[in-house]
């Protein structure tokens, strides 16, 4: 069997047209791989920036009280750093997520998770990502790696395996090499291998290149694996679909019709059903529910602000204003902040909601995803890369958490009207979020490779049995 591949991989590297193919997939993989750190470099340069803001601007505002406390600086009208409503009430922390193992594999901007909100005393649901309503719009994407070895390298692999028994039958050279001691299913399986080896390392190749570069230091070892492991499976189902067509066809151009038809039905047709499939089974978040439920909350508790500005105080007693403030802070104090804890509270479910459609959503694409590899490849790769919404799930679930404790220590002085102190500074909650649990993260990783697996075992027994009674005519 030496023999065999050694001689087979020189025909194959000789061929006219085989180094200029894989040339071509190489340069769109660097391309796609260029893609994705290009976008991964910006977002941590603008997370790093808004961090490296926000401790600047805490920084100046504990310097300021100090000064005040100390008799070098005076209070001035605005900017106030001990009144509360001026100093923190409104001022948004970079709440940032944990990071993805793989985020250099997609290029996307608008992201499930983002990669951080800015989060104050105020409410957080404002942005509802209208684009991101409806997880099946993120199946094709832009031009970045996940792109490259979903949807181009089933079709470059095709172009150079449609032919691995189909020509020497129409050349007539098919009866010769069955007459050399190998079997015709031998030789056309050592050829579909060959073909494999050079897609799978051609594109995987580029993936570990730019996962080492822009993950380094990073524990992405397993999820890389991972990933691995699924583009061998995607590009293994298209080489036994090659063997069992070109076990039947009589030449090369009715093998690459049907291998193209094949194509066309799984990478852009069945998506396609899927994705109508899974919106009527299950529907995407109500985006518009959410936005009219949230403009109901805001008006009804404005036409109600007296009536919940004396409910808040008469639940938290303790926090009545101590001292008469001007208007504007007698506003945001009294009227505007106890609105907004009212609006989280009711508006709360409507968001909880709107996620676990998103995540039914997921779920039931990824059920789906067995009748298209491609698609389960991309959903592997999108969820490696950051992209599952149960990621989003579990960030909020930190956001809210954290945001409670934040009001929780403001919330005392800044209902009351009381001054902040230095104290107040130095011990503000930080922000520490949680990974998603490794069972449930890497459940969805093993399905997900198991709804590549399945279709790989389904062609292999196709191929089998088709090749096994493969004959020169």
């Amino acid at each position: 069997m030496r023999p065999l591949w050694r001689q087979e991989a020189r025909l194959f590297l000789r061929a006219p047209g085989v180094a200029p193919l894989l040339a071509v997939l190489f340069a769109l993989s660097v391309l796609g791989a260029w893609n994705g750190a290009q976008r991964l470099e910006a977002e941590r340069a603008r997370i790093a920036e808004a961090v490296a803001a926000d401790q600047a601007a805490f920084a100046r505002k504990r310097d300021q009280l100090v000064a005040l406390e100390a008799g070098r600086a005076q209070e001035g009208q605005f900017g106030s750093a001990r009144k509360a409503h001026q100093a923190v009430m409104s001022a948004g922390r970079p709440l940032v997520p944990p990071p993805a193992e793989l985020g250099v594999l997609s290029a996307a901007e608008a992201r499930p998770t983002p990669d951080l909100l800015a989060v104050s005393l105020l409410t957080r649901h404002r942005d509802q990502q209208p684009t991101l309503d409806d997880p099946t719009n993120r199946l094709d994407g832009p031009f970045d790696l996940s792109f490259v070895a979903t949807w181009l390298a089933p079709l470059f692999l095709l172009f150079l395996t449609y032919d691995v028994l189909a020509r020497d039958r129409e050349q007539g050279s098919a009866g010769l090499l069955a007459s050399q001691g190998r079997t015709l299913a031998a030789i056309a399986a050592v050829r579909l291998a060959v073909r494999f080896v050079a897609v799978f390392a051609v594109v995987g190749a580029v993936a570990v290149a730019a996962a080492v570069v822009t993950e380094a230091g990073r524990a992405s070892l397993p999820a890389l694996l991972a990933w691995l492991a699924g583009l061998a499976l995607c590009l293994g189902t298209w080489c036994a679909l090659a063997g069992a067509v070109n076990a039947r066809a009589r030449n090369s151009a009715s093998a690459s019709l049907a291998l193209l038809s094949i194509w066309i039905a799984t990478c852009l047709l069945a998506p396609a059903v899927i994705s109508a499939a899974v919106g009527a089974v299950a529907p995407p978040p109500d985006r518009l529910g959410g936005v009219l439920a949230m403009r109901e909350i805001e008006s009804g508790l404005n036409r109600r602000r007296a009536e919940v500005t004396a409910a808040y105080y008469a639940a938290r007693p303790q926090n009545r204003p101590v001292r008469q403030g001007d208007e504007y802070e007698h506003y945001f104090v009294t009227e505007m902040f106890p609105r907004t804890l009212a609006f989280d509270a009711a508006f709360a479910p409507v968001a909880a909601g709107m996620d676990r459609a998103r995540v039914r959503q997921a779920e039931a694409l990824r059920w789906a995803s067995p009748a298209s590899p491609s698609l389960a490849l991309k959903l592997l790769t999108e969820d490696l890369a950051g992209g599952a919404p149960e990621r989003r799930v579990r960030y909020l679930a930190d956001v809210d958490a954290w945001q409670a404790r934040w009001r929780g220590h403001f919330e005392p002085k800044l209902a009351s009207m009381r001054f902040l102190t230095v104290e107040d500074y130095d011990r503000m909650p930080r922000f520490e979020p949680r990974p998603e649990a490794a069972a449930a993260r890497w459940g969805r990783i093993v399905a997900l490779l198991g709804a590549l697996a399945l279709p790989l075992l389904l062609a292999l027994a196709w191929a089998w049995r088709a090749l096994r009674s493969a004959g020169p005519l």
